[in-house]
């Protein structure tokens, strides 16, 4: 028995966040019912972006988030789709939204407007910036809201001749933070056993972004400026290209405990007593930094990947090889855990679809199928839900 069996969660949501959230939620157990506009979510259509396939049976990125939903077509600017939603509400344990908290309260649909009518349900949104505070209705996307507001783009970019932020990885925040708002959802409906009683459960973009990166970003409160350029920063969290042409990094979690390990893995021995890099708190000076790169990189160059590798293992040291995107769909160490599932399309086009990664004893990965037409269940959802 999946955790969330018996659970029926009403998404209306658009692009990608609070259909992560309810892909979660399906993943798990719980019957995941996606109300779109007749027109359909432009995420449908996103894929032309890639150059990819936007088929009704081939879409990757669509279905990633929406695949195993039930699809109902609502043009929620009219009355009667708007009473047909609200009736489906009844029914409901979960709605999930990523409207702004403006626009929910035009449509009667804010978590106070709801409560009373609804005092079971569990009202999950995910908002740009916050509920409160002066941002609130600002319009939010995870290009926006979680990765150019938080600092990352702008402190993450290596400054140079030229300088100008990386590109945006669209829609790593918006699963990151319909992630943890599946989590809020869980903890409210444990909490309404013991109440009886539903809750409001929200999160932001601008919010998640804090969260994530508040390892790196509180240091800065203290003068911290995260190191930028290729000579900045402790030497053993530098990647380093191995004379066979491959960028090899390693992670000390002791630094004067590993650092010698780190040292004999690149036949740096001379390095190994050296003062000015034996410590972090010596190996973070500015001078000693730059020097102890640039002497590895020499020492990275005369050896092959492999050789590194199988050096720091034996060491005890965490490390592997820089991979590109495209590496995590052939990886077998993915597919071992389900975080990607194989499929074929119609087409004969082989892929692998990532899945959320937490695993349940007793449940098995759902298999992948692609994502239904719009609409595809208004019928069937009427029916048995008893709505005219």
């Amino acid at each position: 028995m999946r955790p969330l069996e018996g659970i029926i969660a009403v998404e209306l949501s658009t692009i990608i966040s609070g259909a992560a959230c309810g892909k979660v939620l399906l993943e798990y157990g719980a019957e995941v019912i996606k109300i779109e506009s007749p027109r359909g979510d432009y995420y449908r259509s996103y894929g032309e972006v890639y150059n990819i396939p936007t088929d009704e049976d081939e879409n990757i990125i669509f279905e990633t988030v929406n695949s195993g939903k039930k699809f109902v077509a609502m043009d929620l600017r009219g009355d009667e789709d708007m009473r047909r939603l609200r009736k489906l509400l009844h029914s409901a344990d979960v709605f999930v939204t990523n409207y702004r908290p403006d626009t929910l309260r035009a449509m009667g649909l804010s978590y106070n407007q709801l409560k009373d009518e609804y005092p079971r349900l569990i009202h999950a949104s995910i908002t740009g910036y916050g509920e409160a505070g002066p941002d609130s209705g600002r319009r939010g996307f995870d290009s926006v809201s979680f990765w150019a507001e938080s600092g990352f783009l702008r402190d993450m970019s290596v400054e140079s001749s030229g300088y100008f932020p990386i590109s945006v990885p669209i829609g790593v925040g918006d699963n990151i933070a319909g992630t943890q708002l599946a989590g809020a959802i869980a903890m409210a409906l444990y909490q309404r056993t013991r109440t009886g009683r539903g809750a409001s459960v929200c999160t932001s973009l601008f919010g998640t972004a804090l969260w994530t990166f508040s390892p790196i970003s509180s240091p800065a409160q203290y003068g911290f400026k995260w190191p930028r350029g290729r000579y900045e920063g402790i030497p053993c969290s530098a990647p380093y290209m191995s004379g066979d042409g491959y960028w090899v990094l390693a992670t000390l979690g002791d630094y004067e405990g590993l650092w010698p390990g780190f040292c004999r893995a690149y036949r740096a021995y001379d390095m190994i007593d050296n003062p000015r890099f034996n410590t972090r708190d010596a190996a973070a000076k500015p001078q000693n930094s730059k020097d102890a790169i640039r002497e590895l990189e020499h020492r990275a160059s005369l050896l092959t990947a492999v050789e590194i590798c199988s050096a720091l293992d034996d060491e005890g040291i965490a490390y592997t090889v820089l991979r590109h995107m495209k590496d995590n769909h052939s990886s077998m160490q993915a597919i071992a855990n389900s975080y990607t599932v194989p499929y074929t399309y119609p087409s004969g086009k082989k892929v692998t679809v990532a899945k959320p990664p937490m695993h349940f004893s007793g449940c098995t990965t759902i298999p992948h199928s692609p994502a239904r037409p719009v609409g595809a269940d208004t019928e069937e959802i009427y029916k048995r839900f008893s709505i005219d």
